[in-house]
């Protein structure tokens, strides 16, 4: 094969290239044409026709056209593409400096150049293979020509190349070797191709908004450098606009070796060419010097970089909106994590297993039993015993920080049917006082608490399981009376808690469900949202006539997503609130709600979720967190539920009301229902629930795990872990029993958290079993630092026992440690860390 290229500069330059061996033969040369320039040592095998390995070698090169000739020596390989980069230092003299229409960028900017099939393609080769990328052109275009003709276009080898205009910023400053200086001076916006230096990545067109190219072909080990000019040591964020097909990439970005900011995984964005922006804060110093990017496992695409100081909030003493942020009361970011209330306030019938409508219809139907005194006393019961000061002090162990409370309007006013007066507000004191208990709770644990109107006067939508509607009496929506009263109530409520900071805000009308315009009968088609959009305005005015302090949550029509016609709001504090029920964990399952908060500067919550599995819950946390979303989960607790916090127990007593209601037969009398509901009651106090580990996991990870002190010698049981992605438990035969973990797969983790009290050089002692042999690595979560890596060999079974003991740096501190999988086939009993003297 041979190529031709025009090198503008001659020197030292690097050449890589991209092969694959499967068992290990194969080398060539490259001349030009008269002259040997390289010759490659035999390759290594890689295991498989489509597994890669990147080598580089030095070649010197002279100025001008020159023929590359790649000419096999020895076969069985494939090469996919070759790379070459200026490696010398160039000094720009005033005359080589940017015109007013043009700016340079660095001098290893690599030329690359595309393989043909080999003609000794193995006939092993796979007939389908994956596409990293849609697109596999180069970044130079090339021709290849035979020996002897005169080439049309030449790919360049210069020391700079002219790359499109800088989006919102013009480079006006270059260091001596070569590079633009990018100036940070309002939103900063730095084309990824723009880079300074860089190693193994690739550029392509894009289709993403304006055009122009981005970076990809990224895998583990590339970097990109970028100067910058910063004014001042400050707090910037620092945004990526990424694309990723399948969610499997990583980075790091530092400067000077000093790390500021790690992304573990990248959220899905469904394909090479699907855009999304994630967003760092970060303390940037001042002066010029390098941003590096460091690429930590492979699978995604970059297009732009954008930098912007961030403006300083002045601490209100309350949560607040900063246009896309959720703030605490100091104006620091505050990402809230929270569980719902749901079944408390308002019982929802599935959750206590009955089929009813709606809470007014199982309540009718326990009346018929055993009347409106003994539904009271059950009512009152289940208040006191469901919700108490230790559900929360469990949440904030579990590591929440907020709840989520889910009023029902009747228990704090009446229905405008049974008002004694038309117009006039009867107001409940005693579920006021229940709701200052709950507050005064969540003071003594230091957590937010958000207050939900989650079933209105009438009912706001026609799922009545949700918002209690009775379809035989006017909904909010029918009768203005209804829309009054829930306004009336949202100022009593304002009013009360007006000036406590540990209040995040009031989520004004839970999942409306209902068509005004559209042919759908949940709003989910409605393009307008009239009366949803009226409503909002008319409370909002009512709260900030009493309460200027506290967020104002919004939710769409169509169970809370339907957002259409709602912004802007004419409020500088409001919260833009969506729900997610089985729906895919992809990004592109929340751009809507990005693309709002992007447009009207609105911070963005997921106000609930759940009713799904551990391993969901855990992907949609990565995901919000990802998109810097907080979040509340769904629910506390239900009967036989492994999807919420708690799972209650069905009394038998009530299994019979059950069956009696499926069924018909003997109507039990009202002593025998009082006795059963009481039960109920009583099964929902915390000590006799069932605590759902695994989804407490999936939600919070490590938060409210302890910490587990390193001094002496301390062992960790690897099924003690706070956190984990798809790693099983077994029981172990190994000595001293209990139970081992184990990787089912490639990439899954445990974590663990230790407090060290004295940084020092330790001994990591690994516990394992393996058939095959594997390895781990040893890392911080926070940093994505690696502390070290250990290799096991095989023992011949899986509950065959060995030991390894690798050496590691470890800072003094609190922190999660991760030992992720490098390699699958392994167990792991236990891990012993013992500081060396």
């Amino acid at each position: 094969m041979s190529w031709y290229a025009d090198v503008t500069q001659g020197g030292d330059y690097i050449i890589r290239y991209r092969i694959a061996s499967y068992s290990g033969e194969g080398s060539f040369a490259i001349s030009n044409g008269t002259t040997s320039l390289i010759i490659s040592d035999p390759f290594p095998s890689t295991g498989g026709w489509q597994n890669w390995i990147t080598i580089e070698q030095e070649i010197k090169l002279e100025a001008g056209i020159t023929q590359l000739v790649l000419t096999v020596l020895d076969d069985g390989w494939n090469i996919h593409w070759l790379d070459i980069s200026f490696s010398g230092v160039l000094p720009m003299s005033p005359s080589q400096g940017p015109t007013s229409e043009q700016s340079r960028t660095p001098s290893s900017f690599p030329s690359r150049f595309p393989s043909k099939t080999p003609s000794l393609m193995p006939t092993q080769l796979p007939s389908a293979l994956p596409s990293k990328s849609p697109s596999q052109s180069p970044t130079l275009k090339v021709v290849e020509l035979p020996v002897g003709n005169s080439p049309s276009v030449f790919p360049s080898l210069a020391p700079f190349k002219q790359p499109d205009a800088v989006h919102s910023n013009s480079p006006t400053d270059y260091i001596d070797t070569g590079c633009q200086i990018f100036k940070v001076a309002g939103a900063t916006r730095i084309e990824a191709e723009a880079f300074c230096s860089s190693s193994g990545v690739r550029i392509e067109p894009t289709s993403d908004s304006w055009g122009g190219e981005n970076v990809g072909y990224l895998e583990s080990g590339d970097w990109m450098t970028w100067y910058l000019d910063v004014p001042e040591e400050d707090n910037y964020f620092v945004s990526f606009r990424v694309a990723s097909f399948s969610g499997d990439g990583a980075y790091k970005i530092s400067t000077n070796s000093v790390t500021l900011a790690i992304k573990n995984t990248l959220p899905s964005t469904g394909g090479w060419q699907n855009w999304v922006t994630i967003r760092h804060e970060v303390k940037l110093s001042a002066g010029r010097w390098p941003l590096e990017l460091t690429v930590l496992a492979a699978g995604w695409n970059i297009n732009w970089i954008e930098i912007e100081k961030k403006e300083p909030v002045v601490p209100s003493g309350f949560v607040k909106a900063n246009k896309q942020e959720i703030v605490d009361p100091n104006g620091q970011s505050l990402l809230l994590r929270g569980m719902g209330l749901g079944g408390w306030m308002i019982q929802e019938p599935y959750m206590l297993r009955n089929d009813f409508k709606g809470q007014y219809e199982f309540f009718a139907e326990l009346a018929e039993l055993m009347g409106q005194t003994g539904v009271a006393d059950y009512q009152q019961a289940w208040l006191d015993k469901w919700m108490t000061f230790e559900d929360v002090q469990a949440l904030k162990a579990a590591g929440f920080n907020s709840i989520r409370a889910a009023l029902h309007y009747n228990l704090f006013t009446l229905p405008i049917e049974n008002e004694p007066v038309r117009g006039n507000d009867t107001w409940i004191e005693s579920s006021f006082a229940r709701l200052d208990l709950l507050l005064e709770w969540c003071i003594a644990e230091k957590m937010y608490l958000i207050i939900d109107l989650h079933a209105a006067p009438g009912g706001q939508g026609r799922d009545s399981k949700i918002s209690d509607f009775d379809d035989t009496k006017p909904s909010l929506w029918e009768d203005p009376e209804n829309v009054r009263k829930t306004i009336a109530l949202w100022k009593k409520i304002a009013v009360r808690y007006a000036n406590e900071p540990w209040v995040a805000g009031y989520d004004l009308l839970n999942e409306p469900n209902w068509g005004f315009s559209g042919g759908n009968g949940n709003g989910c088609d409605d393009t307008v949202n009239g009366p949803l959009k009226d409503f909002y305005d008319r409370v909002i005015v009512a709260i900030r006539e009493v309460d200027r302090n506290h967020a104002i949550y919004i939710e769409g029509n169509c169970w809370g997503n339907n957002h259409n016609g709602l912004w802007p709001m004419n409020d500088d504090t409001v919260v833009l609130s969506f729900h997610r029920y089985w729906i895919d964990n992809s990004v592109w399952t929340i751009q809507d709600y990005l693309s709002l908060s992007n447009q009207h500067q609105v911070p963005l919550w997921m106000g609930e979720s759940g009713e799904n599995t551990d391993g969901w819950y855990r992907d949609s946390v990565r995901l919000l967190e990802s998109n810097s979303i907080g979040w509340a989960y769904w629910t506390l607790k239900k009967m036989q539920s492994t999807s919420g916090v708690f799972s209650m127990s069905v009394p038998t007593d009530y299994q019979t009301l059950l069956y009696y209601w499926r069924n018909g037969g003997s109507k039990p009398d009202a002593t025998f229902t009082r006795n059963a509901m009481m039960q109920v009651a009583d099964a929902s106090l915390l000590r006799h629930v069932v605590r759902n580990d695994g989804a407490i996991l999936a939600l919070t990870g490590c938060l409210g795990a302890p910490f587990a002190s390193v001094s002496g010698r301390t062992r960790l049981e690897a099924e003690g872990f706070c956190n984990m992605q798809r790693v099983s438990t077994e029981n172990t035969q190994d000595i001293g029993g209990g139970q081992n973990s184990g990787w089912p797969s490639g990439d899954g983790w445990i974590a663990h958290n230790i407090n060290v009290n004295t940084a020092g050089t330790f001994h990591v002692h690994f516990r394992y079993s393996s058939m095959s042999g594997g390895g781990l690595q040893l890392e911080i979560e926070s940093s994505g630092k690696v502390l070290g890596r250990a290799s096991f060999s095989s023992t011949g079974g899986w509950q065959s026992w060995a030991s390894e003991t690798i050496q590691v740096q470890l800072p003094a501190g609190k922190y999660t440690v991760l030992l992720r999988s490098t390699s699958w086939g392994w167990n792991l009993n236990y891990f012993e860390i013992t500081q060396t003297i």
